[in-house]
């Protein structure tokens, strides 16, 4: 047998090892890489749940400030909230009107705690008529309702009377809102007579007083001075005489003259639209103008002036002036001219041509007529001729010349030796022998003016 010959031993430096060695350093090499970026993504998970908790702890920090500012939001609003109702609820326990500007301050003087006001007792009927002995309350005055005095297409008036049984006339609105609501203007009317009262008394010594407004749920009202029956009722029952008739005239002129310089264009103007005063309070010689429901203001500027009126037909047939006719805007000229319509059918009611005519087209026709030939219709003064061609030549700007005009009344009342101003002489309808079931006119076809001025006043 032949010996069996060993492997050679491979030095450290033979190819194979070489290999080897390189194979564990490369080894070592990724497995350190790999302890390394565990080690980085170890310290950034730190630093991100670190700034994670901080985050956290600043979005809790923001939502209880939040939180704190949205309590206190709403403690402000529910004391606003709270405040208000306690305002209103006060408000409608009091009947407190709008127009009112002060609260009651009433103080009992044992423990000066305020009165509280008898609850508005309201009795309506099945028309929705206030019945007798409802208490309403009007600003700061408490008044009963005794009876209805008149009813009509835009509100009723009652008779009241106060705690001291001192009597008034009340107006209600009932169900009335936007351009069919009157009651707003005639307020606001009445604020400025008012007003134009506490300064100077005789300024509007025409014009009814005023004592107060409210409103209980959809019923509106306010209240007045009570006077007695109208010119219109007054003119049919009684047989007028010329002293009766001019001094009734020039004071209707003389109300409306007031009016004006308030400010505001009346709109209505008509027999029905005066009053004389009460015996009782020393005025049943003085005539009064009423329902100032349909007054606008004066417009004195060309620029504010509207095209045309939103109402279709402003007044009452027999006395509008022809500008309502056209559908224009009414100006002081225009209440001038239903006044002189209105003193026509006192005095000459027979020389009114259109008084017959019920079509509104055929009536504009006459007025335009009677203005371009007034003799040939008015037989009676001159004067009231002259007044017909100063109305006429008014522009729609131009401020009236009153006092021209009630120089021409006076003028006519001489030619009847009148005084017109005299307030001592009674009225016919105070005197028995006048009051007839319907006027005649007998005294008024007799009179000393003609219908041509004089060759001497003509200039």
């Amino acid at each position: 047998m032949g010996t069996r010959k060993s492997r050679p031993t491979l030095s450290p430096e033979s190819p194979k090892d070489r290999r080897k060695e390189k194979m564990k350093k490369r080894k070592k090499e990724e497995r350190s890489k790999l302890r390394k970026k565990s080690d980085d993504s170890g310290k950034s998970g730190e630093s991100g749940s670190g700034s994670e908790a901080s985050r956290s702890e600043s979005s809790g920090k923001d939502a209880e400030s939040n939180r704190s500012k949205s309590r206190a939001r709403k403690r402000i609003v529910d004391n606003k909230r709270n405040d208000n109702k306690r305002k209103s609820d006060r408000k409608k326990s009091d009947n407190v009107s709008k127009c009112s500007k002060y609260k009651s301050k009433e103080r009992t003087s044992e423990n000066h705690t305020k009165k509280v006001k008898p609850k508005d007792q309201v009795l309506l009927d099945e028309k929705n008529k206030l019945k007798a002995g409802t208490t309403l309350t009007a600003s700061f005055l408490q008044v009963t309702v005794l009876k209805m005095l008149g009813s009509g297409g835009f509100g009723d008036v009652y008779l009241v009377k106060d705690s001291n049984d001192a009597q008034y006339a009340m107006k209600t609105e009932y169900k009335q809102e936007g351009i069919s609501s009157r009651m707003k203007i005639e307020v606001r009317a009445y604020d400025f007579v008012m007003r134009a009262r506490s300064k100077t008394p005789e300024a509007v010594m025409h014009l009814l007083g005023f004592f107060g407004t409210g409103a209980v749920g959809e019923l509106k009202y306010f209240v007045m001075s009570l006077v007695g029956p109208c010119v219109e009722e007054l003119a049919t029952k009684t047989d007028l005489t010329w002293s009766s008739a001019l001094r009734l005239i020039a004071q209707m002129f003389d109300g409306l003259v007031e009016l004006h310089k308030l400010g505001f264009v009346h709109r209505d103007i008509k027999t029905a639209n005066y009053s004389v005063g009460l015996r009782e309070q020393n005025q049943h010689r003085r005539i009064f103008l009423m329902d100032l429901g349909m007054v606008c203001k004066v417009i004195r500027d060309p620029a504010k002036m509207p095209m045309a009126s939103k109402y279709d037909f402003i007044g009452t047939l027999l006395y509008a002036p022809r500008i309502s006719h056209l559908g224009g805007v009414q100006t002081r000229k225009d209440d001038l001219e239903s006044w002189l319509y209105t003193s026509l059918d006192i005095i000459a009611p027979d020389n009114m041509p259109w008084a017959i005519e019920s079509e509104r087209e055929r009536v504009f026709e006459l007025k335009q007529e009677f203005f371009k030939k007034p003799t040939e219709f008015y037989k009676g003064h001159w004067q009231f001729v002259e007044i017909m061609d100063m109305i006429d030549k008014l522009g729609v700007f131009d401020t009236p010349d009153y006092e021209g005009i009630r120089k021409l009344i006076e003028s006519a009342g001489k030619d009847e030796s009148i005084d017109i101003d005299n307030v001592e002489m009674p009225f016919d309808w105070e005197l028995p022998e006048y009051q007839t079931a319907r006027a005649t006119g007998r005294f008024l076809r007799k009179h000393n003016g003609t219908n041509v001025k004089p060759a001497e006043l003509q200039e």
